[in-house]
This record gives structure tokens, sequence and C-alpha cells, in this order.
């Protein structure tokens, strides 16, 4: 389904029939955007999920800068050599509590980090905090869960249509009746989704699920990539 022909159901539910002006079309649009963003964060979709290999840290730097397009981070594994460690992700209150002031430690080979928002620069948004400070460039393989807008429509699933469908219904239908009966529907529809995505590992030999994950997004729309740590 494209962006286009969603936004055209939208307007046939709302404007059957009639001319749509500019105020109109901006009310479909912002209910095609709002629908899209209800289903996109309903769940951790498989197909929002992502595989980095080309971050790495920079020695006496307590921090790198994560990908512009991050909204969670997964896993982080960082490798020197034939030496891995998996990283401790812990949440910003209890990393600043365990960890006042890592820079007074010496530094070493991280192996606790926390995800801390440094503002709305595209470039440089969100950023990983070490502990202890890296004392060399040690290569990362991150995964993560993308940002994603509206213009991602066309890579959704099948499983995924149906919710968004009657989410946009949802909320371009006036209230009453109707939209309190296409609400019931719509969350039906999407916990359907959600437990069809859960059963979807993508590959017979789940190669990703020591870490959680069961399918690896590389590039293009998502799919049954998987990662060895070790390779």
């Amino acid at each position: 389904m494209t962006v286009q022909t969603f936004k055209d159901y939208l307007k046939s539910l709302k404007f059957a029939g009639s001319v749509v002006d500019n105020t109109q079309q901006g009310i479909v649009d912002a209910a095609a955007e709002a629908a899209f963003g209800k289903v996109w964060d309903a769940a951790i979709w498989k197909i929002g999920r992502k595989l980095d290999t080309s971050l790495s840290t920079v020695s006496g730097q307590a921090y790198t800068i994560l990908p512009k397009d991050v909204s969670g981070v997964g896993t982080v594994t960082l490798k020197k050599g034939t030496t891995y460690r998996q990283i401790d992700i812990q949440v910003e209150g209890n990393f600043d509590y365990n960890f006042p002031s890592p820079s007074s430690y010496s530094n070493d080979m991280p192996c606790v980090a926390k995800m801390v928002y440094n503002g709305p620069a595209s470039n440089d948004k969100w950023r990983l905090y070490w502990y202890p400070i890296p004392d060399a460039v040690y290569t990362m393989t991150l995964t993560y869960r993308f940002e994603a807008d509206i213009t991602f429509l066309p890579n959704l699933p099948g499983n995924m249509l149906e919710p968004l469908m009657l989410v946009g219904s949802e909320l371009i239908l006036p209230p009453g009746g109707t939209q309190a009966q296409q609400f019931s529907v719509a969350k039906a529809a999407l916990m359907d989704a959600i437990n069809a995505d859960e059963k979807f590992t993508g590959n017979v030999n789940e190669t990703g699920g020591d870490v959680g994950w069961n399918t690896y997004r590389l590039t293009g729309t998502g799919g049954g990539d998987t990662w060895d740590p070790h390779s």
C-alpha cells in the first residue's frame, strides 16, 4: 500500500463524493500520520529493527554518537582483536547511581553503558555513555529499533495493514457509536498483528535468539537476516 492510497482511503470515509479543500486534506493527512504513529509505536515490530556494524568507540572519549534514526537500543557488543564483550545497557538513573563519575576510574574496555538524549540535532540526537571510558578503539555491533514516519508505509508487511486501516478509520470518523465500534475492531486487529509478529522468526534456526531478536534488518524492507555475535 502506498501513502497516497492510504490517504485516499481515509478521504473516502470522511468526505465521500465531495471535493476536498486544503483544510479537509490537512485533516486527512493528520489522521494518516497519527494512524501510522499509533501502529508503529504499538509494538517493537521485527521490521523496525536494524543491525549496525559501522560504529566504534573513541579512545578516551566518554560517549559514542548513535545513528540518527535510533529510537531504542537493543544490544551492544564491543570487539578488539579476538576479545568480545556484550555491554550491559542500563537506564540512565541506575547508571548514574552506580557510576557517578566514570572519568574518576581508569580507562578500560567498557562493560556498561547508558543511552542519553543529547538534543534535537539530527546527527547527534542520541549517545551511548560508557563505563569505564574506553582505553582504545573498539568496534561495535549494535542492534536497535529505528524511528519511522509515514513514508515507510509501503514497506509494512500484510499483517500490519489491517490494523493501520482500522486505526485510520477510527481517527477519521466522527465521534459516536461508529467510532467506538471501529476502536474495538482496530484494537483486536492490532493485537492479532502483534501476535503474528511475535510468532514470526524469519529463520528456522533462530541464530539471533541468544540476544533476544530472531531477525536483523540490514537494508531494504527488513526480513530474515541473522547475526552471529562472534563473526
